[in-house]
């Protein structure tokens, strides 16, 4: 390990952080045939396993009676869709952080909560394909779609935070060459 890696690692202390989250990309909180899928035992047995899940597309809101859901949807489409959900165990120690990209949505989890030196940042993420239909009308209209790049500025904005980074990406890597891939 390097030093500068030891001195970023160093910068968080570690206790007792027994935080257990889920990320989910659930395309869409309502089913087709069965309806909403949080009417689903085994779709709330999976999401309740744990003090915290992170939802991707979503296309709506989601509640459980014993989360506290934070939910962003597009307000110019019915696509993508964010959700935190946090047990009401420690969601007073949470609490929502401004972010304008309407595909990011980001918690402030404090100390206490998690055992660690400094707060935690938690990061959800949505970055559609760009072939989408959703990225191809924004383009067309001239609007910035750069979700990554956003991501990036916002995580720049929060020096003094452990952040914690899920989502998802639809990874995109096709474009890099070997050497660009390196630096």
């Amino acid at each position: 390990m390097n030093n500068d890696h030891k001195k970023r690692h160093s910068e968080v202390e570690y206790k007792n952080c027994d935080l257990s989250i889920l990320s989910w990309n659930i395309h869409d909180i309502n089913h087709q045939t069965l309806g909403k899928k949080t009417d689903q035992n085994e779709f709330t047995r999976i999401l309740t396993s744990g003090l915290i899940f992170c939802l991707q597309e979503t296309k709506g809101n989601v509640e459980l009676p014993q989360y506290k859901c934070f939910n962003k949807l597009r307000s110019d489409s019915r696509s993508g869709g964010l959700c935190i959900g946090v047990h009401r165990s420690i969601s007073e120690f949470v609490r929502p952080i401004m972010c304008e990209s309407q595909d990011i949505l980001a918690v402030n989890i404090s100390t206490t909560a998690t055992g660690l030196s400094k707060d935690l940042m938690l990061i959800n993420v949505y970055d559609s394909p760009p072939n989408s239909s959703y990225k191809i009308k924004k383009l067309a209209l001239g609007s910035d779609v750069d979700t990554m790049g956003h991501t990036l500025e916002f995580i720049a904005s929060l020096k003094t935070k452990a952040i914690l980074l899920v989502g998802d990406f639809n990874a995109r890597t096709g474009n890099l060459n070997a050497d660009e891939a390196v630096q």
